[in-house]
């Protein structure tokens, strides 16, 4: 059963799909061969939704992963990703109309949008593959944040590292975590106590 850690992996692989399957569109348009490019990419238009419902179930999980990467890779990482985000963004609108046009047979519009949409969905699919390997491959420090957060009562000196099957979740982590707001909440009532001089 695929379980919220591996989602990212899913996402990756459904993003590599898909740009095969535009670049296979695209080559089979360029021939002539519609039947072939229609199939093509009504199935990428397929496995970006697909794509979307798995991410989308990332995120509501509360799954969280940061960069790990330093130096001159981050300002690379975090353009691709600035990039990444808008642009994919408008995919499903720009995907739908181009589809939507070609389904009516108003072929001049889906020609024109298609122009637009095409090398948009392209490095989307590139970059959504790239960003994976930088955050999970490449640069996988903090990998423990990739988890989605349960917050439950836990002991400040209970440091039992316990794993929570659905979540991978580590229960030390929130000891911590729970241990410094704690610290952090004492400290401020302090300090309203405290007389004015």
């Amino acid at each position: 059963m695929i379980e919220i850690a591996d989602l990212p992996v899913v996402n990756a692989t459904l993003n590599a799909v898909s740009l095969l399957l535009l670049l296979a569109g695209y080559w089979f348009i360029r021939r002539k061969r519609i039947t072939a490019h229609r199939r093509c990419m009504i199935c990428a238009f397929c496995v970006s939704i697909a794509f979307l419902a798995c991410y989308l179930t990332y995120r509501f999980a509360g799954a969280e992963k940061r960069f790990g990467g330093t130096g001159l890779v981050r300002p690379i990482y975090f353009f691709i990703l600035f990039t990444h985000v808008p642009l994919a963004a408008t995919i499903p609108f720009l995907a739908s109309r181009t589809l939507y046009l070609a389904a009516r047979g108003r072929f001049d519009k889906h020609r024109r949008i298609a122009r637009v949409t095409f090398p948009i969905w392209i490095y989307v699919s590139v970059t959504g593959v790239l960003v994976y390997l930088f955050l999970f491959q490449l640069y996988p420090k903090g990998a423990d944040e990739a988890v989605g957060t349960i917050v439950e009562p836990a002991s400040p000196t209970s440091r039992a590292t316990e794993e929570i099957p659905a979540y991978g979740f580590d229960r030390a982590r929130l000891a911590s975590i729970s241990t410094c707001r704690l610290h952090y909440a004492e400290g401020a009532r302090r300090r309203q106590e405290q007389p004015v001089s």
